[in-house]
């Protein structure tokens, strides 16, 4: 009995140090992040500018793309396009309310929205040589409730929650820009 035990010790032991030692061999190659180099290490944001009537949505959005550029940490921003490798435009070009789910004791007034806001981005290099993206469209949506529904007095318009609402939409499409800025590339070769 104490031989079998001694045994099917061993043989769990080899089991495990086999299962640990291709464990470890299947990842030793393995690479966190995006394996492709980007044509640019540096990036000039220009100020965001818009052709809608999306409240706070300039200042905001250009705040977000900001700090979602510097969270992902794989490009340096630079204060001035001079000093870049790549600029970055972006220009809002759509914002859209719809009314969403209704009250049930008035049909005709919405108890939320769906907020849609579009963007159109363009990157290309400092002196203008090459374009990396062009006037490309991206879209962002969010549901913005009109008061709370479980306060009794229901407080809260409409214009209070759009307002709440454009930080949440400004995050989601600050991090679209980033996503489309920084995926993979194709190595020029010059």
């Amino acid at each position: 009995m104490k031989s079998t035990l001694h045994s099917l010790g061993r043989l769990i032991l080899a089991v495990y140090t086999a299962s640990v030692l291709l464990w470890g061999s299947g990842c030793a190659n393995y690479k966190w992040g995006n394996p492709t180099e980007l044509n640019f290490t540096s990036i000039y944001i220009q100020p965001t500018q818009s052709e809608t009537f999306a409240p706070q949505a300039q200042a905001v959005v250009s705040s977000q793309i900001r700090k979602a550029f510097i969270q992902d940490g794989r490009v340096a921003l630079v204060s001035d396009a001079k000093h870049a490798d790549a600029v970055l435009a972006v220009r809002l070009i759509d914002y859209t309310r719809t009314g969403g789910a209704r009250r049930s004791e008035d049909t005709i007034v919405a108890q939320n929205f769906n907020i849609s806001l579009g963007a159109e981005i363009s990157l290309y290099s400092a002196d203008q040589s090459r374009v990396y993206i062009s006037k490309r469209a991206l879209n962002q949506s969010s549901i913005a409730h009109i008061g709370n529904p479980y306060s009794p007095d229901n407080s809260g318009g409409y214009l209070a929650s759009e307002y709440d609402a454009m930080p949440r939409i400004a995050r989601g499409i600050a991090r679209k820009i980033v996503d489309e800025v920084l995926s993979p590339w194709p190595k020029h070769s010059d």
